[in-house]
């Protein structure tokens, strides 16, 4: 049986869509770009319904870079994989699927997790 798919894009935080309203929640390459990156994870979290997935794949900074790239921080986001995976838990995450590239100043990561 065939389900109607939409797709929709907005800017985070402060997303214009009602609570549990999406399946699944892509994040491709956008939180370093996001000062506030983890009130658009609780943004995500609000939108993203139970059972519903969000996969996300982006830089993630070692701490020694993170020191350096956090005088930039009101510019851009300072995505720390330590931030983001203490954040999941706590926030009703589970963790799917993660993998780490280490590269010389930041990491690749990306991550599939369900809400519970």
């Amino acid at each position: 049986m065939a389900r109607e798919i939409s797709t929709s894009y907005g800017t985070q935080p402060n997303l214009p869509f009602q609570d549990n309203d999406f399946d699944v929640v892509l994040s491709f390459g956008v939180m370093h770009h996001i000062s506030n990156w983890l009130d658009a994870l609780q943004e995500t979290r609000r939108v993203l319904r139970t059972g519903g997935y969000f996969v996300y794949w982006g830089l993630g900074y070692p701490m020694w870079t993170a020191k350096i790239a956090r005088l930039f921080e009101d510019k851009y986001g300072v995505t720390i994989i330590q931030d983001l995976n203490s954040f999941t838990p706590k926030n009703n995450f589970s963790t799917i699927h993660s993998s780490l590239s280490k590269l010389a100043i930041f990491n690749h990561y990306e991550a599939v997790y369900q809400k519970t």
